[in-house]
């Protein structure tokens, strides 16, 4: 059976998943694996922000009841200035609606209250798939750049084939 591309592209993506529940994170990390992500676990803000340096992680499952309370919005900042691309989802019981804004303002890509383990999944897939759109972008980007870079190349090579002409060209009467 061939593998599904997908499947094979979300391998690639890794998943840091960050609730001080064990049971909870265990639940969400499984999950997430059966869809195809790679999938690294913190409990604490601090080792979150630990994992998040140390790996290429590019969405982050965040509770928001971590190290007594307002420690998730300091986590989310770093990480964001550590990686300005990561994609952030807040899976929390504890969502009010001033946690949500918070959340929002914070540059957080959804909110998802606990136990939405359906709502959860589907953003953890739209941040996927946004993700992949903006590595196809880059892809063709660099395409173009390349191209760009060769077409250049050649328009300068013409410009000093042109003025060696010039040069060796008797004048004109």
């Amino acid at each position: 059976m061939p593998k599904d591309p997908a499947m094979t592209s979300r391998h690639e993506t890794t998943v840091l998943v960050v609730d001080d529940e064990v049971p909870v994170r265990r639940a969400v990390a499984r999950m997430l694996a059966a869809d195809g992500f790679t999938i690294a676990e913190a409990g604490t803000s601090e080792s979150a922000l630990r994992v998040f340096e140390m790996d290429s992680t590019e969405i982050v499952v965040l509770d928001l009841l971590l190290d007594e309370g307002a420690a998730w919005q300091k986590l989310v900042k770093e990480m964001i200035d550590l990686d300005p691309e990561v994609a952030i989802v807040v899976y929390s019981a504890h969502v009010d609606k001033q946690a949500a804004l918070d959340a929002l303002h914070l540059r957080v890509d959804a909110v998802v209250e606990k136990p939405d383990a359906a709502g959860l999944r589907r953003a953890v897939l739209t941040a996927w798939e946004s993700l992949e759109e903006v590595r196809g972008a880059r892809a063709k980007l660099r395409q173009t750049c390349v191209r760009v870079e060769a077409m250049l190349d050649q328009m300068e090579a013409i410009t000093r084939a042109a003025r060696r002409d010039e040069r060796s060209s008797p004048p004109s009467p």
